[in-house]
C-alpha cells in the first residue's frame, strides 16, 4: 500500500503525490485501477511511477531552492544563482512597497512625522537592489538585514 502523504514520479517527470488513478498495459489490455489508496507497488510501478520519495527540507528559502533530477530520479537542494537571488529581493521588495503604499496617499492620517520616516523607508526599500554594495552574495543573508518599517 503506497504513503499516500509522499511523493511519486511518473517516468522520471517531477515528483506529485499519486493521481487516484493509474493505467498501465497487461499484455494485450489496458488496466485501469482507481483508489489510490489501494495500490500495490507492483501496479504502482507498471503504470509508470517510481518512489516514494521525500522531498528535502530548504534551510534558507532565500538562498536555495530544490532540484530534482529525472537522470537520477533524487531531489537535491542547491544554492541559487546570483541572479535568481536578486530577482527573490526585488520580489520581496516591491511587496513590501505594496504594503505600504497608503502612506504615500495625499488624505493619509499619518502626522508630517511619521510621514516623512515612511517616505525615508520607503526610499530606501526603492534603492534596493541598486546599491550592490550592501547587498549580500546569495550565501550570506545573515550579515544583512531589510530597512526598518516605521511603527
Amino acid at each position: 500500500m503506497p504513503d499516500l502523504s509522499k511523493y511519486y514520479s511518473y517516468k522520471g517527470e517531477i515528483p506529485i503525490q499519486l493521481p487516484w488513478e493509474i493505467s498501465w498495459f497487461d499484455g494485450s489490455m489496458q488496466v485501469f485501477k482507481t483508489d489510490n489508496g489501494t495500490f500495490t507497488d507492483s501496479e504502482i510501478k507498471a503504470a509508470g511511477w517510481t518512489g516514494p520519495y521525500d522531498k528535502p527540507e530548504i534551510k534558507d528559502q532565500y538562498t536555495q531552492k530544490i532540484v530534482w533530477d529525472p537522470e537520477e530520479l533524487t531531489w537535491e537542494c542547491v544554492y541559487i544563482s546570483d541572479e535568481e537571488f536578486y530577482e527573490k529581493l526585488r520580489v520581496e521588495r516591491n511587496f513590501r512597497l505594496l504594503e505600504c503604499d497608503w502612506t504615500d496617499l495625499p488624505n493619509t492620517p499619518l502626522s508630517p512625522e511619521k510621514k516623512s520616516e515612511w517616505m525615508s523607508y520607503r526610499q530606501e526599500l526603492r534603492n534596493l537592489p541598486g546599491n550592490v554594495s550592501q547587498l549580500p552574495k546569495p550565501k550570506d543573508t545573515k550579515t544583512w538585514g531589510w530597512p526598518t518599517k516605521p511603527e
